[in-house]
Parts: structure tokens; C-alpha cells; sequence
């Protein structure tokens, strides 16, 4: 089978959620490192679906069951936005702001021309595996994991490491400015962690997203195969 498909969804995190034992730890520096993010997600995506047991004898109790596994892949577009917090003195409360602008690992700065900045809309390969029953000879059931292979580090706006804080110059009135605020929210927690070159996320592995969804689909015509004749 051939799908052309649209989804959108939320995905979130925050190194809040760390669980450490003991001072010291790679869950104690997560917590430490003190980052948040959210964002939406929208994808278009064209996946081929793969009925192993259709490939087998048609008189064959795996070829006829109600119940077919099934593989997908393909090919999808996606959509993101990465946001973080921030405390704002004036409202005395936390903010959502978009992060891919501030260029909080140097992206795009003269000092880091390595670190590139990265596209909102970006291309990812879509792979994953489901069970469909029958309930009849147009009504389907299924439920489906679908995984997604990124070509980004992004999705959360954590990459590499620290960089100098002076790439980020205060704003007009000498009040720091939200770029500087985000790259190193570990000051909140007492002293900040974040020097030069000191790292803050891992550039070696890129992100990835998952999908768990059930599906009720018609078919919109019977077949019937033909006779011997």
C-alpha cells in the first residue's frame, strides 16, 4: 500500500525532570544544566505499507488471518519550532520564547563558523512497524509505532557546548539579553556551569521523535479475486 499522511503533535522536556543519586553525576549536571523546551510538530510524510503475509500462499491460514502485521517506510517533511523559559522580572514569571533566533550555541556567529544555523523545516526518513484485524470485509482496526530518522541535532535547540558569553551583547537599556539568558539558565541554581567549550549537549547523536497512533479505516470498494475461469 501507498499513504500520503499529515500529522501534528506536541513534544516537550526538561532537565527539571532529572532524577539524580548523588552530587556529581550525568543526571546531577542535567538537572544543573536546568534547560527546558516545547515544541509543535507538523509532518507530511509518503510511506510504503508492507504485508509480509500477503506475500504467502493465498490459501495459507497466515495469508487469510484477521490479524496482519505490517512494516512502513518513507519518506516526510516536518515542520518545528523549539521554545524555552525564561524569568521575566516585569511579569515576574516564566516565558516561552523562541529559541533558533537567539543562536544560543553561536550558530551563524563570526567566532563559531562551523556551527551552521539550522532549518525550522527539514526533511526525515519515517520507518516503523503496526498490526491491522479485519473486523470485516471494509472495516479496519490498526495501531502503529512510527520512528523518525532526523538529520538535525535541533529539535530541543541542545547540540554542542558553551560558548563565550560575550558573543551576546546586552540589549540597549544594559539589561542582558534573552540569547544570553537561554544559553546558560544554570544560574538560576546557583552558580552557573556553563564555561567556553564545556559541554552542553551531544552533537554526536542527533535527535529523533516517536509516534504511537490507532487507526479505524474504510475501505471504500470490496475485491474479489477471480475464479479459476
Amino acid at each position: 500500500g501507498l499513504r500520503l499522511g499529515y500529522a501534528s503533535g506536541n513534544i516537550a522536556g526538561s532537565d527539571q525532570d532529572a532524577s539524580f543519586k548523588k552530587i556529581g553525576d550525568d543526571a546531577y549536571y542535567r538537572y544543573k544544566r536546568n534547560l527546558d523546551f516545547k515544541s509543535k510538530i507538523s509532518e507530511w510524510s509518503l510511506l510504503i505499507e508492507l504485508y509480509p503475509f500477503k506475500f504467502i500462499n493465498r490459501n495459507s491460514k497466515l495469508h487469510q488471518i484477521n490479524f496482519q502485521p505490517y512494516l512502513l517506510g518513507g519518506i516526510g517533511r516536518f515542520k518545528f519550532n523549539p521554545q524555552g523559559t525564561y524569568y521575566d522580572e516585569i511579569s515576574s514569571d516564566y516565558v516561552w520564547i523562541d529559541l533558533q533566533p537567539l543562536s544560543t550555541e553561536g550558530q551563524g556567529m563570526k567566532e563559531y563558523p562551523n556551527r551552521k544555523p539550522y532549518d525550522l523545516t527539514q526533511f526525515n526518513l519515517p520507518y516503523g512497524f503496526g498490526i491491522q484485524y479485519s473486523l470485516g470485509t471494509k472495516t479496519n482496526l490498526a495501531f502503529e509505532f512510527i520512528g523518525r530518522k532526523l538529520f538535525t541535532d535541533y529539535l530541543d535547540d541542545v547540540s554542542t557546548t558553551y560558548v563565550d558569553q560575550s558573543v551576546f551583547p546586552p540589549n540597549t537599556d544594559g539589561s542582558p539579553s534573552n540569547a544570553l539568558l537561554l544559553s546558560d539558565r544554570s544560574y538560576e541554581l546557583g552558580a552557573p556551569i556553563g564555561i567556553p567549550n564545556r559541554q552542553r549537549g551531544n552533537s554526536k547523536q542527533n535527535d529523533h521523535f516517536v509516534t504511537a497512533m490507532f487507526h479505524v479505516t474504510f475501505n471504500l470498494q470490496s475485491y474479489k479475486c477471480p475464479t479459476a475461469n
